[in-house]
């Protein structure tokens, strides 16, 4: 399953505005793999992020990203980031984040995420890279820890989230 998480903006407690709902949509990637980027921008995403979420789902429907429907390890985690990296609007942190969270694999490491370079004292992403070698094979693991270690400092966004099941229909 794929779940796009849209940071949206929202209006303090105090001002008596209504909290932004969350959306959820199940569909099948090939449903939107054929939807059009208007219609998937139509849900509240921007249009940019609506283009990544049709490359993905075609790709996926085109068997690009076959470790997405699989439930076994990643094998080729290096080879894995450079396709899904390909698709337009996902970048470095995205594919260290999937590798990590959806494929399990305990040496993804976000290098130049805010978050883990603000537990480590602000190091850049070079040194926060360099800093993270002495803690392969889970750097992961490390990633949890340093998140962890922020406590509630930065609150939760809200979220508009896709589920975009794989193409044979598992959940």
């Amino acid at each position: 399953a794929l779940l796009v998480a849209e940071p949206l903006a929202v209006a303090p407690p105090s001002s008596g505005a209504r909290p932004a709902p969350l959306t959820r949509l199940p569909v099948t990637a090939e449903r939107l793999a054929e939807a059009s980027v208007a219609s998937i921008a139509g849900i509240g995403l921007p249009r940019s992020r609506a283009v990544c979420v049709a490359a993905l789902a075609r790709a996926a429907v085109d068997g690009k990203l076959p470790e997405l429907a699989g439930d076994g390890p990643c094998l080729d985690p290096a080879g894995f980031a450079q396709r899904l990296t390909a698709l337009p609007g996902i970048g470095a942190w995205t594919a260290a984040y999937v590798l990590m969270r959806a494929l399990r694999w305990p040496d993804a490491f976000p290098d130049t995420d805010l978050g883990l370079r603000k537990a480590m004292g602000g190091l850049s992403p070079a040194r926060l890279r360099a800093a993270a070698e002495g803690w392969r094979p889970w750097r992961a693991y490390a990633a949890q820890h340093l998140w962890a270690s922020l406590g509630d400092r930065d609150p939760e966004p809200r979220l508009v989230s896709v589920i975009v099941h794989p193409p044979d229909g598992r959940h």
